[in-house]
């Protein structure tokens, strides 16, 4: 699966796996963060996959450095997510933030 911020690098398949944790900045590569998601069964974690953030990595680094850990590499898709604020998105699905609840204004009854 494609990812928004991140490139990916899976060293094994997740169906193995019945947990999954995930240690950012575990592995550091020539400076370079590297969080690592760990599979874990029968009580034993082995490394999964191998994730790389593109504010510190390019596509060709990532990729070398998943090749050179035997991995299936999967560059991030920006571009296949468009980017949306939360605030957007709810008021699409639930209408304008400050919708008027009663259309007549009520006047207060003068006292005579």
């Amino acid at each position: 699966m494609p990812y928004v911020n991140e490139h990916s690098c899976r060293i094994a398949d997740p169906k193995r796996f019945k947990l999954f944790r995930r240690h950012n900045n575990e592995e550091e590569h020539e400076g370079l963060p590297v969080d690592v998601v760990y599979g874990i069964t029968r009580g034993k974690a082995a490394i999964q996959s191998l994730r790389y953030k593109t504010d510190y990595w390019s596509e060709e680094e990532a990729y070398e450095h998943c090749k050179s850990r035997g991995g299936m590499f999967e560059p991030a898709r920006p571009h296949l997510f468009p980017t949306r604020s939360y605030a957007s998105l709810a008021q699409e699905r639930y209408g304008p933030p400050y919708r008027r609840l009663h259309t007549k204004t009520h006047r207060r009854a003068k006292n005579r």
